[in-house]
C-alpha cells in the first residue's frame, strides 16, 4: 500500500511534503490496525531536467526512505527528458511515463513513450478509459515485452477510484 501526496511539479513546499510523508511514516505505529505504508506515490512530479526539479523530487525520496517507506514512485506521467533520466530513475523505484488512455496508448509509438529502454523495469504505466472487452492478455504481453516494472489500469478516468480498481484486477485475473 501507498501514501499518496502530489508535489505540483516540485513546486509544494517541502516542509508540508514532509509533514504528509510523516504522517503515513507513522501509521505503521497502529500495528494492530494494519495499515502501514511500504511507500509514497509523488503524483504530478516534474519530467524536467531543471536542476532544482531533480534536486527537490531526490529530497522527498531521501525523506520517505529515511521514515522506512522503501517504495518511492514519481509520476510525471509523460516522458523525461533528456538530461534527467539518470537522476529520476536513482530517485525511484518506479516512475510513470506513461499516464493517458488506453486508446492513446493504442495509438503512441513504443519509442515515444519512455525515456530509455535500458529503464523500462522501472517504467510503470497508468491507463485510464479501458474497457472492460479490452484484450488484458495482448496488454500484459505488450507490457511484459517492453519490460514494464509496473501497469495499472482502471476503467474510468479517475484512476483513483477504488470502484473501478476492483474490476479491472478481476478482468486481469481472468485474462492470466
Amino acid at each position: 500500500m501507498l501514501g499518496y501526496i502530489p508535489t505540483y511539479h516540485a513546486s509544494r513546499d517541502i516542509s508540508d511534503v514532509r509533514n504528509d510523508i510523516m504522517i503515513y511514516s507513522g501509521w505503521a505505529c497502529f500495528k494492530n490496525q494494519n495499515i502501514a505504508l511500504s511507500g509514497i506515490f509523488f503524483d504530478v512530479a516534474p519530467n524536467t531536467n531543471e536542476q532544482s526539479s531533480i534536486h527537490y523530487m531526490t529530497k522527498i525520496s531521501n525523506i520517505a526512505r529515511d521514515h522506512h517507506l522503501s517504495t518511492v514512485i514519481f509520476n510525471p506521467g509523460t516522458k523525461l527528458e533528456e538530461g534527467s533520466v539518470n537522476a529520476y530513475f536513482e530517485a525511484a523505484d518506479l516512475i510513470v511515463e506513461f499516464e493517458n488512455s488506453y486508446s492513446t496508448w493504442t495509438n503512441t509509438a513504443p519509442a515515444d513513450r519512455f525515456s530509455l529502454a535500458k529503464d523500462h523495469y522501472k517504467d510503470a504505466v497508468l491507463l485510464y478509459d479501458v474497457s472492460l472487452d479490452t484484450d488484458y492478455y495482448q496488454f500484459l504481453r505488450e507490457a511484459k515485452q517492453l519490460g514494464l516494472g509496473a501497469v495499472y489500469l482502471t476503467n474510468n478516468a479517475d484512476y483513483k477510484s477504488l470502484h473501478s480498481i476492483s474490476i479491472i484486477a478481476a478482468m486481469l485475473t481472468k485474462a492470466l
